[in-house]
This record gives structure tokens, C-alpha cells and sequence, in this order.
């Protein structure tokens, strides 16, 4: 697309840029973006570990695999059928939490 390494780096850097500027001046509309862009890797996950747990050759890890696809599920439609804001609110708070 780009004749060079330099102008793909400043189209991609202005882009980052301009979706930022997008970011702050609406937020309520990034944080739902988010949560749903969760809720869809929720279920992607889910998805996987369905098939791992199938295709798996021994009964041990089907079980597992199966119940952590199961909690994956559980993420996703959590997040989407709650308050998006809750659900955000909630992930910030778990994410700046402080080891220790």
C-alpha cells in the first residue's frame, strides 16, 4: 500500500492519533466499544475452548476445557447483558488493582 517503511509508520501514528482525539472527546461511546469488543473475545474464547475440550484425546482435559469454555460464556453475557458502564467500572477497578 505504502511505498515505504517510514510513510506506513506516520500513516498508522496519525491514525492512532485521530482515534484518540475520537476517545476523549466521547467517552461513553469508547467504553461501550470496549465491553462489547470484550463480550465478543469472551465468546471467541468460548468458542476455543469447546473445541479443545472436543477434540482433546483424554477425559481430563475434556472437563476442564469444557468448564472454562462455560466461565468464557458466562463473561460474555455478563458483560453484555449488565450495564455496559458496570461492566467497564468493574474492569478498571480490577485492572488498577495493586498486587500485594
Amino acid at each position: 500500500m505504502f511505498k515505504s517503511l517510514s510513510t506506513s509508520l506516520i500513516a498508522r501514528g496519525i491514525l492512532a492519533v485521530i482515534i484518540g482525539i475520537i476517545a476523549l472527546a466521547w467517552p461513553s461511546v469508547t467504553v461501550l466499544a470496549l465491553v462489547i469488543l470484550f463480550a465478543v473475545y469472551a465468546f471467541m474464547a468460548s468458542a476455543m475452548e469447546a473445541v479443545r475440550g472436543f477434540t482433546s484425546r483424554s477425559a481430563g482435559p475434556v472437563i476442564g476445557h469444557l468448564l472454562l469454555g462455560l466461565v468464557d460464556l458466562a463473561a460474555g453475557i455478563v458483560a453484555l447483558v449488565r450495564k455496559p458502564r458496570v461492566t467497564a467500572v468493574h474492569s478498571a477497578a480490577t485492572a488498577g488493582r495493586a498486587p500485594g
